[in-house]
């Protein structure tokens, strides 16, 4: 249906003209090479889209665009199919070129060849800018104002050292800067995501935006602390419990995800002091994310109107000591009263921990939810995947949150008991197969909304402090007995013990 609907559309624009030049649109290579190698643009032109893969060389003049007053859409791609290195810069430019459309709005042009964009190109309408593989230094020269520019790719730019400042690029959401030259990127307010993979340059990061979805700085060789965790109230409104009161589909969870693998500078020089910050910077992503759903449920967006999954990965070789249930191997499994996990008593999810071996690997977990009542049994599955998405050279920790509000837990109160077993599997990407020996240790903690007690009508979020704390007296509404306590125990054997390890009979009492 596709392509007969893009043959028929096709057709239309050929009947426009006989002369390709007056056409509203150009994608047969041959035409295109006539057009802009004759110069034979018109103000009827309104969008180029040109395959390198099928097209030979050409040699463009600084008039090729002139006469284009009317262009919106430009775009000199590659499949991804085909190799990259062999087809980049099949366009060649004037070294003067200087003019490209004011009411461009689409730029992709695979290879540029150029050290900037013109120095007169109008940005006042570009909303998407796609640069991969080229031989900018910088987009533009001096200062310009991109308001309506909400993605910027110039990965694999191999000479970039510059970005525009945040007041030039207010409002962008995605940046993509991997394979490049930057040396610190600044903080821009509304970006959700940031690629910044295989920077060898990049040493430091700027403060975090308030809302990043997806950070990953993997093999940044030289990187050396974290960014500085954003400045924002670490307090939910009451209108959270209305946001986790919505039924949602496991496949509907998206995901925050903040990947620094393979960045041997975090271990050598700041692995103390990030696991020291470690339960700050999860409980953070975890604030965001609620907020991130929050907003999105506020505004009836439905796309991100989900519980969001948070993962952080980094070098390291141990699980933090916050965590109060830990285990050598790969699975855990906690025990309690119905109501230690139950949305009605402020239960969001767990914080869970997990060492890896290097490979390249990820991880897949299964959570499963076992309650029992005197007249049935109820089992509730979940299931996530995650990881550092490349091959990582040492061991490495993931720290993460999963979300387990309003998944199908009974609401009743009474005699169940629930068994909450976590599974983790390390999943070659190459062989397909789970490989749960590949996992060092793990470790969970329940997570709650605890009332503020310093601002009315507010929520703070409460990691669980001790095998008793999670269905403490203080959790359940008032005329609620206290529950008995929820324990912890390890399926695979010797749990950590003393300082760096929890003995069994610290997490399991009788």
């Amino acid at each position: 249906m596709h392509d007969l609907l893009q043959e028929m559309g096709q057709t239309i624009v050929r009947e426009e003209s006989e002369e390709p030049g007056n056409r509203s649109r150009l994608w047969d290579r041959k035409d295109v090479y006539d057009v802009l190698t004759k110069n034979k643009g018109t103000d009827a032109i309104e969008g180029i889209f040109l395959d390198l893969s099928k097209t030979k060389e050409m040699r463009l003049s600084f008039e090729a665009f002139e006469n284009m007053s009317n262009l919106k859409w430009l775009k000199f791609y590659i499949p991804e199919r085909c190799d990259v290195s062999s087809v980049s810069f099949r366009v060649h430019l004037d070294p003067v070129l200087k003019y490209l459309p004011a009411k461009l709005r689409y730029l992709h042009w695979h290879g540029y060849p150029l050290k900037t964009l013109p120095f007169y190109f109008e940005t006042e309408h570009l909303i998407e800018l796609n640069l991969p593989y080229s031989k900018v230094k910088q987009i533009w020269e001096g200062e310009k104002e991109a308001l309506n520019l909400k993605s910027i790719d110039l990965r694999n730019s191999q000479f970039l050292t510059r970005i525009p400042q945040p007041s030039e690029i207010p409002n962008l959401i995605k940046l993509d800067l991997r394979e490049t030259a930057v040396e610190n990127v600044p903080s821009l307010p509304e970006l959700r995501y940031l690629h910044l993979g295989n920077c060898k340059m990049l040493q430091s990061l700027s403060e975090l935006p308030l809302f990043l979805e997806m950070l990953i700085a993997s093999n940044c060789k030289r990187l050396q602390s974290l960014p500085e965790l954003p400045l924002c109230p670490q307090e939910l409104d009451t209108s959270i419990m209305e946001t986790l009161s919505m039924p949602f589909e496991q496949s509907s969870r998206i995901f925050m995800n903040f990947n620094f693998s393979n960045c041997p500078k975090l271990n050598e020089n700041g692995n103390i002091k990030i696991l020291a910050d470690s339960k700050e910077r999860i409980q953070d992503m975890i604030v965001q994310s609620l907020k991130l759903c929050q907003q999105a449920f506020r505004n009836s967006d439905e796309e991100f109107a989900h519980p969001v999954e948070v993962n952080l990965c980094l070098p390291g070789s141990e699980i933090p000591d916050w965590f109060i249930h830990r285990s050598l191997g790969s699975s855990i499994t906690l025990e309690g009263p119905h109501q230690c996990f139950n949305i009605k008593r402020n239960f969001i999810g767990f914080a869970f921990g997990i060492v890896i071996q290097a490979g390249e690997l990820d991880v897949l977990c299964n959570c499963t939810f076992v309650i029992r009542a005197p007249s049935e049994t109820k089992n509730i599955a979940m299931q996530s995947r995650f990881g550092p998405d490349v091959s990582t050279d040492s061991d490495h920790v993931i720290l993460g949150f999963f979300p387990c509000w309003n998944v199908g837990l009974p609401d009743a109160d009474g005699e169940h008991l629930t068994t909450v077993s976590f599974f983790f599997y390390i999943v070659n990407k190459k062989a397909r197969l789970p490989a749960p020996y590949r996992l060092r240790s793990c470790g969970v903690s329940p997570v709650y909304l605890s009332p503020n007690k310093t601002k009315l009508n507010t929520y703070t979020l409460e990691f669980a402090a001790s095998t008793k704390a999670e269905c403490s007296h203080d959790k359940m509404p008032a005329g609620t007995s206290k529950p008995s306590t929820c324990v912890g125990r390890s399926d695979d054997g010797e749990l950590e013990p003393s300082s760096k390890r929890i003995r069994r009979d610290q997490v399991n009492p009788d």
